[in-house]
């Protein structure tokens, strides 16, 4: 518990100080600081569905995953009916460190929605239940680069008091005392004759999902008003792969500082590796509700995300190798930090949304979702097994934490515009358009998107969908930055993300 919690303290207090829409945004900061992993964790996407994920659905009802939006639209079904899609993402991520661009891609295969709608018999109006899963969020990024670095080492980092490293970097002769008098660490590289320069390599990998299992109700309450609600059990996994290389490729180190293997010899470093990894499960339940009013042409719809505390379970695990010039046996030590838990308060959302139509065999609609990131708030002490004195520091943190993130984070309004037109009785085609601001006071990413796709009657009882999402994006990845006395030193990649996401699904309907 103590070593996780020095570690927690460390990505919360002092990566802050990088900067901060989903499937997943960075916000400029290291993709292993907290800041950042609430944000990840704590809010909620758009849904994966091939129709629902294209167009705005909180006004009207476009397939199964409508209800993820308003499930009150749920009762405008015509039909009951089973959904199952499969969704390819793909990231493709330009990143550019210290005027180097190397470019990646990575792909993932995931289930989109597996689940039922049952139009229930009534004299009058209609009754709606159904259940099943949606894949909500797909974690996929990459970032990966190289350059000289005459500016600084990954070691600086680590030798800064409370960083957390300085046992790592000290056991490994990464960092050592100046003097036998020095009461902090300084970079093996800044001894003796100063820094010179680096060759650094990287490649930063994030992987995992949240998918949701959920039942919904909604009825015809009144004439032509809907009303809706839904129970959720989210469930995802998340993780955090870093692998960064110094080397001293030119030789700008050749100095008799490190003791060797060998029986009174002394040497210098030839190159580092370290490496991290953090595993998180996360789960929680979440409710939502609202309601609909189809006026035939004109159609209105509201509703209310309310997710309950989202609990998290981390595993960290970290390793440095310092590699050494004459060959002989490299130093190596490694921490695993085990288990560590907490809490995590996500934002309630607000969405609103309308539909025109149908005219001519199009239908137009629009929604707008309000979300405020202020209120994402962790809670170290509720599962902790420490005793008095760390429950205290635990609280005094957490606190120091939830302001840091009500600082860093604001409310943001996103927009969505779709338009869906019916060439006969067998096939029907739609497009859409979304636009998210960033979250972040301190570093902006915007996200817009496009879609479109079809949906075609392949019989009476089956039909198929296809749509595909192009997103695109500026992020920000922070390295690493630390105090050399006189300012913040911050290295960082510039990305230019490139998301795809293709969909395609089934539908049978029966009665």
């Amino acid at each position: 518990m103590t070593k996780i919690y020095k570690f927690l303290v460390l990505l919360m207090l002092i990566l802050f100080a990088g900067s901060v829409t989903k499937v997943n945004a960075q916000l400029g900061l290291d993709p292993n600081n907290y800041s950042y992993l609430t944000y990840q964790m704590g809010t909620s996407n758009y849904s994966n569905g091939a129709k629902s994920g294209v167009l705005p659905s909180v006004s009207s009802y476009n397939g199964y995953s409508s209800f993820l939006q308003n499930p009150a639209v749920m009762g405008m079904a015509k039909e009951s009916d089973f959904t199952f899609s499969l969704i390819n993402n793909n990231i493709n991520e330009q990143s550019t460190f210290l005027g180097n661009s190397t470019s990646e891609s990575n792909n993932s295969f995931r289930l989109g929605e597996f689940g039922f709608v049952y139009k229930a018999p009534t004299y009058q109006g209609s009754f709606i239940i159904g259940a099943g899963y949606t894949t909500t969020d797909i974690y996929n990024r990459i970032d990966n680069s190289s350059a000289f670095n005459q500016r600084s080492s990954i070691t600086d980092y680590f030798a800064e008091p409370g960083s957390g490293f300085e046992t790592l970097a000290f056991e490994t002769f990464a960092a050592d005392y100046v003097t036998q008098t020095s009461t902090s660490l300084t970079s093996i590289f800044r001894l003796d004759t100063g820094y010179r320069g680096l060759d650094q390599d990287f490649i930063r990998r994030q992987s995992g999902r949240i998918g949701n299992y959920s039942a919904f109700i909604s009825s015809e309450i009144a004439k032509s008003l809907y009303a809706g609600v839904s129970l959720g059990y989210s469930y995802g996994n998340h993780r955090f792969q870093n692998s960064f290389l110094e080397v001293d490729l030119q030789n700008n180190y050749n100095r008799e500082l490190i003791p060797s293997s060998r029986a009174g010899q002394f040497t210098d470093v030839e190159s580092l590796e370290f490496t991290e990894d953090l595993e998180s499960l996360h789960y929680g339940f979440d409710l939502r509700a609202g309601v609909a009013l189809d006026m035939n042409f004109l159609k209105i719809g509201s509703s209310i995300y309310l997710p309950f505390l989202m609990r998290i379970e981390e595993d960290y695990y970290t390793s440095l190798q310092n590699n050494l010039d004459d060959g002989s046996e490299p130093f190596f030590f490694e921490e695993d930090y085990g288990i560590f838990k907490y809490r995590l308060r996500r934002p309630t959302e607000y969405q609103f949304g309308l539909s025109l139509g149908p005219a001519a065999g199009v239908e137009i609609s629009a929604s707008a979702r309000y979300r405020d990131f202020t209120e994402l708030e962790v809670d170290f002490v509720s599962d902790s097994d420490g005793d008095g004195l760390e429950r205290i520091t635990l609280a005094r943190d957490q606190q120091r934490v939830n302001e840091q993130i009500r600082d860093l984070y604001q409310s943001t309004m996103d927009y969505r515009l779709g338009l869906k037109y019916s060439m006969n009785d067998n096939t029907e085609l739609y497009g859409g358009y979304a636009y998210s601001p960033s979250p972040s006071t301190e570093f902006e990413v915007i996200r817009t998107q496009i879609s479109a796709g079809f949906e075609y009657d392949l019989s009476p009882e089956w039909s198929f969908t296809f749509g595909g999402q192009y997103t695109v994006w500026n992020d920000r990845s922070v390295l690493y930055e630390f105090d050399n006395n006189t300012s913040v030193i911050s290295e960082q990649t510039s990305l230019r993300s490139q998301l795809f996401n293709v969909i395609a699904g089934i539908r049978y309907t029966f009665r």
